[in-house]
């Protein structure tokens, strides 16, 4: 909510969110939600390789 004076009336506003570009959400990772390797384990029936 953003609140201000104009011309002596009081204007409540509701906040437009920031919309970022792919570019800028990559320059803001900080990493620390990578994915960690795991092991799918041996076959265990007809799967195909």
């Amino acid at each position: 909510m953003e609140i201000k004076e104009e011309n002596e009336q009081i204007i409540i506003s509701k906040v437009k969110k920031q919309l970022l570009s792919l570019e800028e959400r990559i320059k803001q990772y900080k990493g620390s939600n990578l994915a960690r390797e795991f092991s799918w384990d041996e076959p265990q029936g007809k799967e195909i390789l």
